[in-house]
């Protein structure tokens, strides 16, 4: 039988099954296929199985040996009704389920007695206990079980007010979720004894005022395995439709049902508890067909990732792509609520993911950025290290990362870039390219500061500068108060001598920069205070030269020299080191007393001398620690 065969065929199935439960007779076609599709559609019946003689026996030995005081009704179905009753041999009350009027088809007998052959043998604490079955005063078979004080799974799976009125519990999902587990402990205990159930949806669900949860309504009930004794139709041989059709497996059109059309149907349940609806609607029977048949389920962004990955998984449309047992579907929802609350950090931390975004995207590392940063990746780290397979905080670690790594490049600091970067384990190869090309570049350029810096660095060679001032210093002030004291000063300024001691000094200053040559060379201050007093010694040879071809005398050219000295100290002060100022204040005065007062020449020239060598012992002669 053909793809196409099947579809028409089943929609001619629920068409027909349609028009027999009298569904067609509403108002609107939409509401009478809304309603349609979440009632089980009943299988039809070979008069020749071996269970029908079973049970015509069966009803006919039964006596009615317990007597029940019958109650009020607690529901009813397509075909039965269930009233509560009291046992009054036993004192308890208890749940009774027979026929409706007129609805005593030998189909409808056996469908109630297969029920109560199946629960009769699952004895699991989810599934509701069976005491008896005896027959009613129409002869009717009815069915005496346990009475459950409580409501259907589908009246609470969506309400979160009520779920917490009754049950104390403020997550509806995980309160879900754990009636979930407890329905899937049922089934794999059904598995386990040969039966597939057929019919799982939270309105065969029934949650007791304590929380107790029961799977109902066994009546559609299929054997997994041939056995000489099982008195229900092997699931392999099934060629009816038969189901509830907003829940239904693809094979459950046709054939080959197994444990995994059960995972189906948990996983149709597992959807409506996502997303409030369960998954095959419609307003057409053709449409109802074909999502039933591509069973390709949609989620909405807010629910979990990680459920919806088992819901899809478990409603594959091949039976082969999905759960291959119910166990392992329920080991899946497991992993995930022992991992969720690493999935609510994680959550938590995208929306300050998000706020990291908007607040990147200023162009500006703020204290606001900065402190949603630090909440953003403590939030996923600590998601990582609550589970470290969560893959949406290890995605979401790396997207914030990258965001503020970005930032910082462009804000011109590439070793805070680098230092967050670190803190991936793989990060972006072309971000990380790049931030090693930043930090290269910078490394190259604080080479550059530093080595500048190193060629300002007014400490290095401060006490070889003092040296040389104390040793020229010296001896000039001797040679000027030698000559002074002695009487020769006139006879010794001609400009020969002045030529020849500038000539001298400026030969003593070369064989001390020479002797300090690795520390007057390492920098650049010490390069232009060398380069100063070569300069001045030079300019003095010059000008005394200069001078004498216009006629000056020498007391006037030792005027001028001071006036050059002056210059040089102010220019010195100006570009190399301005603590030098009090230095060119004083030998501008010493300029001023020798122009003045030219008999005073040689002290003014003593006194500029002395503020050198005071000056500059002043200010680079080392201090001493404080401890």
């Amino acid at each position: 039988m053909t793809d196409s065969t099947r579809r028409d065929a089943a929609i001619q199935w629920l068409a027909t099954a349609t028009s027999i439960d009298g569904l067609n007779s509403g108002s609107g076609h939409e509401v009478t296929i809304a309603g349609f599709m979440q009632q089980t559609i009943p299988p039809t019946v070979n008069m020749r199985e071996p269970a029908i003689d079973r049970a015509a026996m069966m009803l006919m030995r039964v006596e009615q040996s317990q007597r029940l005081e019958m109650g009020e009704t607690l529901g009813e179905g397509g075909m039965g009704i269930v009233r509560s009753a009291r046992q009054a041999d036993l004192g308890r009350n208890v749940a009774v389920k027979t026929l409706k009027k007129g609805a005593g088809s030998e189909a409808a007998v056996l469908a109630m007695l297969r029920e109560a052959w199946v629960t009769g043998t699952l004895e699991h604490p989810n599934i509701v206990p069976i005491y008896y079955v005896d027959v009613d005063e129409d002869n009717q078979p009815r069915i005496v079980l346990k009475r459950i004080e409580g409501i259907t799974w589908s009246s609470l799976i969506g309400d979160p007010q009520e779920v917490e009125k009754r049950f104390g519990a403020t997550d509806l999902l995980e309160w879900n979720l754990g009636v979930l587990a407890k329905v899937m402990d049922a089934i794999r205990y059904a598995h386990s004894r040969g039966v597939l159930h057929r019919d799982l949806k939270p309105d065969n669900v029934m949650v007791g005022q304590f929380g107790e949860v029961y799977v109902v309504d066994w009546g559609i009930a299929l054997a997994l395995e041939e056995d000489n004794e099982t008195l229900l139709p092997l699931a392999s041989n099934v060629r009816t439709v038969t189901g509830t059709p907003a829940y239904m497996a693809p094979e459950m059109l046709g054939l080959g049902l197994d444990r995994r059309t059960d995972v189906y149907l948990l996983g149709a349940i597992l959807y409506q508890v996502l997303c409030d609806a369960p998954p095959h609607v419609g307003q057409e029977l053709e449409h109802i067909i074909d999502s039933i048949r591509q069973s390709s389920p949609t989620f909405p962004k807010s629910a979990p990732r990680g459920l919806c990955a088992i819901a899809r998984k478990s409603m594959a449309a091949e039976a082969g792509q999905r759960y291959q047992d119910v166990g392992a579907m329920s080991l899946a929802i497991k992993r995930f609520m022992e991992h969720r609350g690493s999935l609510r950090l994680s959550r938590r931390a995208l929306h300050s993911l998000g706020k990291l975004g908007e607040e990147a995207a200023l162009g500006k590392a703020s204290d606001a950025l900065h402190s949603i940063w630090t909440e953003c990746r403590f939030g996923f780290q600590s998601a990582l290290e609550a589970w470290p397979g969560n893959t949406e905080a290890q995605k979401g670690l790396q997207q914030a990362t990258e965001i503020v790594v970005e930032l910082e490049l462009s804000q011109g600091d590439p070793k805070v870039a680098a230092s967050i970067l670190r803190e991936l384990s793989t990060p972006s190869e072309d971000l990380a390219k790049r931030v090693e090309l930043a930090v290269e570049q910078n490394r190259i350029a604080e080479d550059r500061m530093a080595k500048l810096g190193q060629q300002l660095d007014k400490k290095i060679g401060q006490h070889t500068r003092v040296y040389i001032l104390a040793i020229l210093g010296l001896v000039w002030m001797g040679l000027e108060l030698w000559g002074q004291l002695s009487g020769n000063i006139d006879r010794l300024a001609t400009h020969r001598a002045m030529q020849l001691g500038s000539l001298f000094s400026l030969a003593g200053l070369g064989v001390l920069i020479f002797a300090a040559r690795e520390t007057l060379m390492k920098t650049m201050i010490n390069r232009q205070f060398a380069a100063a007093l070569s300069v001045l010694l030079a300019c003095q040879i010059l000008l005394s030269s200069v001078a004498e071809n216009f006629g000056l005398t020498p007391q006037q050219v030792q005027v001028l020299w001071i006036l050059l000295w002056a210059v040089i100290a102010s220019m010195v002060a100006m570009t190399i080191e301005k603590r030098t100022w009090p230095l060119a204040v004083g030998v501008t005065l010493s300029f001023v007393i020798a122009g003045l007062w030219i008999d005073y020449r040689v002290y003014a020239m003593m006194g500029a001398t002395a503020a050198m060598v005071i000056n500059g012992t002043a200010i680079w002669w080392p201090k001493a620690e404080k401890s």
